[in-house]
């Protein structure tokens, strides 16, 4: 069983540009997402959070069940929802205001003990930097080195690795894939400064001048986005990096196709 920890949460979406558009709540949250995705695909997989008794909570309920999550390790509470409200601008680029305080998942707290079969556990991404609930997702990492029978190594190794660092799930996903290779050494988020550009990658292997991206199709679909995409990627090459790309649906629907690209990569600096 795959859990995956952090936040559940609405995004209010504009239905077209413009500071006072019609919204539109759409089930959210970098951690919900990946559970729901991880459920569609037929893995077993369980959600730990805390989530709201309001509307918009048991909205979220409603589609992890729907997608076949286990949600016995679902906290509820009378707080609201947290809300990420959304805004584009004139390029159809997308910014987020979130609006947290006092909100459910805010004040989750540490279980004690991890789902029956737990083999791998994924956190994320704004409850890692949120406290009081920081703290209990870190406790609840920590709880990882406390799994015993089959699946207690893959549990050890992405506890080790994890990093709040890690911008959403989807990038830690890849991440847990690529330390599958221990011929790479990879961080997330790391800076590079180049000629022109300073730089966070999404994952970055120093020692081999590897860049691997982890790219949704949300966020590069603009103009603009695809505009930065061609100048960060060109002056990351011009300084003597070898940028890898992958998107959503070949982590998370195809892993197998990731791992042969990585296998590749690996035997050319074998």
């Amino acid at each position: 069983m795959i859990v995956v920890a952090g936040e559940a949460l609405i995004d209010l979406v504009p239905q077209r540009a413009g500071t006072l558009a019609p919204l539109k709540p759409v089930l959210g949250g970098g951690p919900y997402n990946t559970a729901v995705a991880l459920g569609r695909l037929g893995s077993r997989t369980a959600f730990c959070s805390r989530i709201s008794y309001d509307a918009f909570g048991k909205a979220l309920l409603d589609g992890l069940r729907e997608a076949d999550v286990d949600v016995s390790a679902v906290q509820r509470g009378t707080e609201p929802t947290t809300l990420a409200l959304a805004t584009l601008d004139e390029n159809g680029s997308a910014a987020y205001s979130f609006y947290v305080e006092g909100t459910a998942d805010r004040l989750f707290t540490a279980p004690e003990r991890l789902p029956d079969g737990t083999r791998a556990v994924s956190f994320g991404t704004c409850s890692l930097v949120l406290e009081p609930g920081a703290s209990a997702y870190e406790e609840l990492l920590r709880g990882a080195a406390k799994v015993r029978g089959r699946g207690r190594r893959e549990c050890l190794r992405v506890a080790q690795h994890a990093s709040g660092l890690a911008a959403n799930p989807f990038e830690s996903v890849l991440r847990a894939i690529i330390l599958e290779f221990p011929e790479l050494e990879v961080e997330p988020q790391r800076e590079v400064v180049t000629h022109s550009l300073v730089l966070h990658p999404d994952l970055v292997d120093r020692d081999h001048r590897f860049v691997f991206e982890a790219d949704s199709f949300e966020f590069h679909t603009s103009k603009r986005a695809h505009d930065l995409d061609c100048e960060r990627f060109t002056a990351l090459a011009l300084a003597g990096w070898l940028v890898i790309r992958f998107s959503w649906e070949q982590v998370m629907l195809r892993p197998e196709y990731v791992r042969e690209v990585i296998t590749r990569l690996v035997r050319k600096i074998a």
